[in-house]
């Protein structure tokens, strides 16, 4: 369909294209439910949005739950690495007066 073809009521950009009415008293203002179409149960959509919420936070929980636990690991490699490095330290402390030299 060439835009020739539409109707001047329908044709978009021309300066004499106009709406069905500009008149307020004109226009309705009472529901007119549209025949058709789509329909969804509020309940349904109302299951499926908790749903949605649910299983996005338990991902997020666990994600959490993962990084924590790296977390947790490499403070325990920290204190093992920080133990390891004081018991050095004592072994050379105890080593240096039993040998008789000054620190």
């Amino acid at each position: 369909m060439k835009i020739d073809e539409l109707p001047t009521s329908q044709r978009v950009g021309e300066p004499h294209a106009r709406p069905a009415s500009s008149v307020p008293g004109d226009r309705s203002t009472a529901f007119q439910p549209v025949e058709g179409g789509e329909t969804h149960n509020g309940a349904v959509l109302l299951v499926e949005a908790y749903s949605a919420i649910w299983l996005f936070l338990m991902g997020f929980l666990v994600f959490q739950w993962r990084r924590q636990a790296v977390l947790h690991s490499r403070i325990d490699d920290l204190e093992r690495a920080i133990d390891r490095a004081a018991a050095r330290q004592e072994a050379a402390e105890k080593a240096s007066k039993v040998g008789g030299k000054p620190a």
